[in-house]
């Protein structure tokens, strides 16, 4: 493995030399047919997705394509049935939807039907739904987020670096993946995931809710000749991704009440990643602003009962913990 020092000194070059791309997938990933078969072990599917009995991917919600690194559009309401991202576009979401690949609810009408986990139908009345966006998982939540270390954004020359970050609370499991001009470089699975919150209070700052994923494991692999991954003129960090990045990672979120329509911010923190991100921009972790959105019954929010206390968030200090 090239030693810390070359990587850091070409990881700096990578932003500022690459082009800026919106290609969607290399020329050789653009030329796979259904006839490959992720069982082969020169086929893998992205996203950690599984590879089925027919050797075919079951990607992750946002994603399709013969090998997961496909964006979908439309909306996640709209389940298999999305258009896959064509090259060397940005997604139109459908009204109330967000984020590169489209999994992240804005407004509580784009959650109408929407069907919920372990019910036969969708609940059709956008009274009893809602966009919560509080960022802890009832059952699957999505977060688009803009990475904010300045010394990045300087050397990214005004091309948007962007995170997306995704939990499933049955399976205590999370997604991360980065981004730059909405093309995905790399992709992270994160296991054994236990979720916690705290609350605290202020004249200035009103309600302030923290949310942290701590997660006892942690895989990233690279997309093949993106940036930062092999490209033309960037380093390659594939090696350091398989290699150095173990785990334990956690990535924590303070949203204000005073400032609700702002965004999170947020930090994603893993010691190899921590290491690379203070030798190289003098952070402590990667730094970003969020937001989320997971569609849910107004009854499904977390606290729901107890915020029929109006005083119910000055009261309570603490938050327990649960695992999602």
């Amino acid at each position: 493995m090239a030693p810390l020092g070359v990587i850091l000194h070409h990881l700096l070059l990578a932003l500022v030399l690459s082009a800026p791309i919106l290609a969607l997938q290399s020329p050789a990933t653009r030329d796979l047919t259904k006839s490959l078969n992720c069982h082969l072990p020169q086929f893998t599917c992205a996203q950690y997705g599984v590879c089925d009995v027919q050797g075919e991917c079951e990607c992750p919600a946002g994603w399709g394509g013969v090998d997961c690194l496909s964006p979908q559009c439309d909306s996640l309401a709209d389940g298999p049935n999305r258009r896959l991202r064509e090259n060397g576009t940005s997604c139109e979401c459908k009204d109330g939807w967000g984020g590169i690949n489209c999994n992240v609810c804005k407004t509580d009408a784009a959650c109408a039907g929407f069907p919920l986990p372990g019910s036969e139908k969708v609940h059709p009345d956008p009274e009893g739904m809602t966009c919560y966006k509080g960022g802890d998982a009832v059952f699957g939540m999505h977060q688009i987020c803009n990475v904010t270390n300045r010394l990045v954004l300087q050397e990214a020359k005004g091309r948007p670096v962007q995170a997306t970050f995704s939990c499933d609370a049955r399976s205590e499991t999370c997604g991360f993946q980065l981004w730059i001009a909405e093309v995905e470089s790399f992709y992270c699975a994160l296991e054994e995931c236990v979720v916690k919150t705290a609350s605290t209070s202020g004249y200035e700052e009103g309600f302030v809710k923290s949310t942290t994923y701590a997660c006892e494991q942690i895989k990233c692999s690279c997309v093949h000749e993106r940036i930062l991954c092999g490209e033309s003129g960037s380093v390659d960090l594939t090696e350091f991704l398989r290699e150095e990045i173990k785990g334990p990672a956690s990535f924590t979120c303070s949203r204000s009440s005073s400032d609700s329509n702002s965004a999170a911010k947020c930090t994603f923190a893993e010691p190899a990643a921590d290491e690379l991100i203070s030798d190289m921009f003098g952070d402590d972790h990667i730094t970003m602003g969020c937001e989320a959105g997971e569609c849910i019954k107004y009854s499904q929010i977390p606290g729901y009962q107890q915020r029929a206390s109006e005083d119910y968030n000055k009261q309570r200090a603490f938050a327990p913990t649960w695992r999602i």
